[in-house]
Formats: structure tokens, sequence, C-alpha cells
């Protein structure tokens, strides 16, 4: 999944975490020859873990490896949670940025799903850490492991079903299914296995996957069916519970039908060759859900029979069969009616294929990956203000803030700022940042300023759109989508950057810092940088000061960033909100006398703007 999704966004830089052990020298050669074999140079292959020793004993350095690695770390998309967990651990439990673990497989085993699967079902879990791990994990341990994510992918709806049953929160989890390239699945050669019909199992030989059941199923179907063929094709030919079942099935009455083939990579061929694939599998650990083979078979446009722990792909009778689990009976039942030649079995045969394309296509999996990515990438700069990029935001945006009197009183104030840090050269080169619904482009425009308007949000950038074109001012203002993090222009590109009411959306004030300096390197020399901020030492916020930010900080960085001169004006020692309030006769003298408060005091007012010049 990583190198598609590097493959699809080139202009992104993508670094891949191995686990590849120290001990196997041909690991990242694998990975790195991959890197060139698909002209991957936007990725990077790390392996940082050296070994657990290192984890335990050298965390400073450990650290310090890291530090190094997410420096230009955006989102993290983690495939074990567990790894996530320790890393957030290194980190005294905070990144920098938002993480996201897919969940590919049930992570808790039960009790009952052992009995179940059988004497070497036991045997696997006991001899698998990561199994036995699975099964011996409290519940409240492993919801505070998986809590330790930002965001969880559940690869199915039996995966999803599990995390709310473990009580973490809906809102946590996202459908995401694996996608599945139904092109690569068509092969035009056959093994030719001489029978009618053909069926098919395919996987690793475990009764996990209920291969006894099947070959029980099919003694009593090539009873009635007498030229069937059933072919088993498992990976592990040397695998105990393998060698086991083989011994076991070559016992069969059936054994002359029964066809065992040990395959490495002839799936597309061996689902060409076949009729219908049986998949009745007894548990829902072990593999990843949905199971690939399931989705595999479905992209051949096969038939397909399995039971409820198939991943909730197939919809019994529709675009295949679901049976019980250990149901011989109505397993073979299934197998017979799967048989025949008949118009609604060429129609589940359709339809398994399209479910394939509809729910598990590159294109949707990328695209709900990438929104997943955007929503907390936005989130974790932004804060959770879901409604700033709701459609409904266009006709309500300017109607809930600057209808009321004192609405009208800031907008007024906030204009008359602006008009007086702009340049008095009309032919200057203008960068809006945030333009929200337009108010500030206008304000320039109907003064005779071009200006390039930028906004993350689309709804707002479509209502700024409107208004733009309602008073005539299309020619004068240009809308691009921008994010205030990464601006799409060359160093020094403007005359006069500005942004209102925009640092103060964001998260924490490594995030303000972050976007000021941002502004400042489009800023260019000689150019004017104006913006505001919420201020931290504002008598209307003794309380939540802990997400503003404070004069001195942001001198501090314009310092850094080269600005020589740097001008400070306040506004508002009575916040906006108690103005709202107020009636518009006692808003009006609370105002002047708030003028008079801020122009003595400008380090206590709630509004503090900055006029900033960076001079040769």
């Amino acid at each position: 999944m990583a190198y598609r999704l590097a493959k699809e966004n080139e202009k992104n830089k993508v670094i891949i975490i191995t686990d590849t052990k120290s001990n196997d020298p041909t690991g990242l050669k694998l990975h790195n020859e991959r890197l060139k074999k698909e002209n991957l140079d936007n990725t990077e292959i790390i392996r940082p873990f050296s070994s657990l020793w290192e984890f335990l004993f050298d965390r400073e350095k450990l650290r310090n490896k890291f530090k190094k690695i997410f420096s230009d770390v955006d989102i993290l998309h983690a495939y074990d949670f567990t790894s996530l967990y320790l890393l957030k651990n290194l980190f005294w439990g905070k990144l920098p940025f938002p993480t996201v673990t897919s969940l590919i497989s049930v992570p808790k085993i039960r009790i009952s799903e052992i009995l179940r699967s059988g004497p070497y079902g036991l045997l696997r879990v006991l001899t698998d850490p990561a199994q036995l791990r699975a099964l011996i994990i409290p519940d409240f341990i492993l919801r505070k492991i998986l809590n330790s994510s930002d965001h969880i992918i559940a690869t199915s709806h039996l995966l999803f079903d599990f995390l709310v049953s473990l009580k973490i929160s809906k809102d946590k989890i996202s459908l995401i299914p694996p996608f599945m390239e139904t092109e690569k699945r068509v092969s035009r050669e056959k093994y030719d296995f001489h029978g009618s019909p053909v069926f098919l199992y395919f996987g690793w030989a475990s009764d996990i996957r209920g291969l006894s059941d099947l070959v029980g199923a099919f003694e009593l179907v090539n009873k009635r069916l007498t030229g069937a063929k059933l072919v088993i094709a498992a990976r592990e030919e040397n695998d105990p519970e393998a060698k086991f079942l083989v011994d076991k099935i070559k016992k069969s009455p059936a054994i002359k039908n029964i066809v065992l083939h040990f395959y490495e990579k002839d799936i597309p061929k061996l689902l060409a060759s076949v009729d219908i694939v049986v998949l009745p599998f007894r548990a829902s650990f072990g593999y990843a859900q949905p199971p690939v083979t399931t989705l595999e078979a479905m992209a051949a446009e096969k038939v397909v029979i399995t039971t409820r722990y198939g991943g909730g792909v197939i919809e019994d009778g529709k675009n295949g069969f679901v049976v019980p689990a250990k149901n011989i009976n109505r397993l073979s039942e299934a197998m017979i009616k799967s048989s025949g030649k008949n118009e609604i079995l060429n129609k589940m045969r359709i339809l398994a294929k399209e479910t394939i394309k509809d729910k598990f296509s590159f294109e949707q999996t990328i695209s709900a990956t990438y929104k997943l990515y955007e929503k907390l990438f936005i989130s974790s700069k932004y804060g959770s203000k879901e409604a700033y990029s709701k459609k409904e935001m266009e006709s309500r945006y300017d109607t809930e803030r600057f209808t009321s009197f004192g609405g009208k009183l800031f907008d007024h104030i906030e204009k008359e700022r602006l008009l007086k840090s702009v340049p008095g050269d009309q032919k200057i080169k203008i960068l809006e940042v945030g333009c929200g619904t337009g108010r500030f482009a206008i304000t320039l425009a109907k003064n005779n300023y071009k200006v390039l308007a930028t906004d993350v949000s689309p709804a707002l950038m479509s209502a700024a759109e409107n208004k733009i074109k309602k008073e005539g001012l299309d020619h004068m203002i240009t809308l691009e989508e921008a994010d205030i993090y990464r601006l799409p222009y060359k160093n020094g590109s403007f005359d006069f950057v500005y942004t209102i009411r925009v640092l103060n959306q964001l998260l924490n004030n490594a995030n303000k810092k972050e976007a000021i300096r941002e502004l400042s390197r489009v800023t260019r020399k000689n150019g004017v940088l104006f913006f505001d901020i919420v201020n931290k030492n504002s008598l209307a916020y003794i309380k939540g000061q802990e997400s503003l930010i404070s004069i001195k900080e942001v001198i501090s960085t314009l310092k850094e960033e080269g600005f020589t001169k740097i001008e400070i004006s306040g506004r508002l020692s009575f916040s906006q909100t108690i103005l709202e309030k107020l009636p518009p006769i006692l808003a009006n003298i609370v105002s002047k006398l708030d003028t008079a408060i801020s122009n003595i005091f400008p380090y206590f007012a709630t509004r503090v703007y900055f006029r900033c010049l960076r001079c040769d």
C-alpha cells in the first residue's frame, strides 16, 4: 500500500519505516530494489530499530534517530498498532503530527475460536508471538494501545464491529477496504484438472480456514457429482499442520478426485482453471480481513462459498454463498447448488467482480485514504473545525459573525487596520492567506489593489467567488486554494502579505510560529507582512491561555525571520463576544472606552496587529 501511495502522489515525500532485522542483509536490499524498479525517487526506506536492547536501554539515541526522520513528517500511517504505541511511548505519549493505524486483522483471539480451529490452531497460537499476544492481552490494555493512534482504519465490517465492541469511539474509526486490482487476476494459461465442476481451495493449509470441513463436504458432493474435482492449493508444504492434513486427505475416500497442489505465484492461472472457490473459514484470526483469497476469487469472476468469517464481503445468494462454519452438510449443499450452469450463477459471478470494482478499487481506497489524511492534517493544524469546510458555511459564515452591532464594529476595525497597513503603491503584488468569504480582498479591490486571495476551505472559496462576482471585482481578485503551512509560491514573491483571523484558529503555538515563518518566506525584502493574533496576555482571556501566543513570542519569531521594523497596535481589551451581547448604545460607549485603553496598553489588548518590514 505504501508503495502505491508513493507512486500515485510523486509530489509528496514518503518514508517507509521497516522492521527488517539487522541480521537480515537482504531485507533492505529488496525494498531498495523495488524503489528503483518503480522509479520512486520520492520514497525512502529506513530501519531505525537495530535491536530491542536499543529500545529498552539506549532510548535517547533512538529518540534522536527518529527526530531526524520525523523532521519533515505530516502524517504517520502505521500498519502495526503495537509499534506505534511503543513509538509514542518513546516520545512520552506525544508526536508532533497526527497518526493513523490500519487494522487489517483481528487483534484479539477468543477461546471459542481456538476450540473451533482444532489442536493445530491452538499450536499456531502458542508458537506465534503475535497470535499469543492476541490471545492473552486483556481488552482494556488492547483498547489503550489502539487508542494511542489518533485514528484507526478498519479494513472490513468485521474489524469495524470488533473495534466498536471494544468501546472505541465510532468517530475514531474509518471503514476503508483494501484495494484489489481486477485486471491482474486474469490469466490466459490454464491447468487441465480433468473434471467438472472444479472446486478450488487456496491459502495456507489449516483448519482455521476449514480445510477438513471442505474435504468432508466434498466427499458428500462426490457421491452426487462423480465428475467433480477438488483442487487444494496450499502454500506451506512443510508446515506441521499442512503435513498432518495432507496425510489425512490422502486417506479420504474421494482422494481420486482431489488434486493436491503446492503453489507460489500462479494464483491467476489456478483461478482461470476452476469453476468455484470454497473458503470455509472456522475463525477470524490468523489472516487479513477481508481475506485476500476471497477478494482474489471474486475479482476473477468466480462463485465463492465462504462463512461469516470471510470478511462480510459476500451477500448470501447475491454475489456468492455464505454457510455456517463447521457445517459439512450445509457446505456440501452450497457446493452442489453452485455447480450448475444457469443465469442466476452467471449473474452471481458478474456481481462478485462488480463488488470488487465498486468497493475495492484502488481509486476508492486511495481517495478515502487521502481524504482521511487531509482531515487529520487540517485538524492537527487548525483544530477540529469541521464546520469550516462544510457547504452550508457559504450562506451563514458572514451572517453569524458580522450582522450584529458588535460584529459590524469589529468588521470596520479590521478593514481600517488593513487599509492603514497596505503600502500606497497600487501596483504591488498582494497575497491574502485565509481569505474566507472575501471580505478583505473585496475591500482592497475597491481601493484599486489587485489581490491574490487564498484559503484552505473550498466551501469558503466558493462563497468568496460568488461575492466577488456580485461586486464585479473578479478582474481585480484571483482566487487559489492554498494551505498557510505550505504556500505554493517562491521565496519573496509578494510585496504585501496579510492574514487576518487565521492564526487564532491554529491549534498551538508551534503551528502559529510555523505559519508566521511561511508567511515571512513569501514576503520579499522591503515588503510588508501584516497579521493579527489573539493575545495571550489579554485581560479578556485569563482562562484558556495555553492555546494562545504572546506578543513576545511573535516578535522573537519575526526577528529570527529577519524583520527589523515591527509595529504593534492593539484593539479590544474586551472581547468581540462581549460587544455583541451589549445593546448598541452601550456597545458604542464601551467601544470608545476600549479604544482608549488599547492605545495606552496595547500589550493587554485582545487583538494585537503586527505590521512588519524586512529592510535590506
